[in-house]
């Protein structure tokens, strides 16, 4: 949940909302839509499959963003990619947040919390419950293949 909460604040715009979640997988995690339905953003977190990234990318032109849990799952992803050769992720925005930072943020259990989330540049902080915590956030590119 709070890569969710993180990619949400990244990726923030007033008609952002959350998506199905687990009952719908292939449904993004987060999704903005334009009045007429169609999606203008899609953002998916942690370990999206990078086909499901493409077939998102070369939509209807919504912008597509990918948060992932740690730099060596976005390593792979890239990897995976390259290998079947999906060139259209190279449209996509990704990034890979410090697993040390979802660590911390995961050892707040209440019910009920107070949270401040700022994104400057590459970086985020975040104070939850009195406590602050910053990390970087990895930027990825995809290149592709010679």
């Amino acid at each position: 949940m709070w890569l969710r909460v993180l990619a949400y604040a990244w990726r923030w715009s007033e008609a952002l909302e959350l998506g199905p979640g687990l009952c719908e997988p292939d449904a993004p995690d987060l999704v903005a839509r334009l009045s007429d339905g169609r999606a203008s953003a899609i953002v998916r977190v942690g370990k999206p499959d990078p086909e499901r990234v493409e077939r998102d990318a070369r939509g209807g032109g919504a912008s597509v963003a990918v948060l992932f849990e740690s730099p060596r799952r976005m390593a792979a992803f890239l990897e995976e990619a390259r290998e079947r050769r999906l060139d259209r992720l190279a449209a996509a925005d990704l990034a890979a947040v410090d697993p040390d930072l979802l660590r911390s943020l995961s050892a707040h259990e209440d019910r009920r919390i107070r949270l401040s989330l700022t994104f400057v540049a590459d970086h985020v902080y975040a104070e939850v419950s009195g406590r602050t915590y910053d990390a970087p956030l990895e930027r990825g590119r995809y290149e592709p293949p010679p």
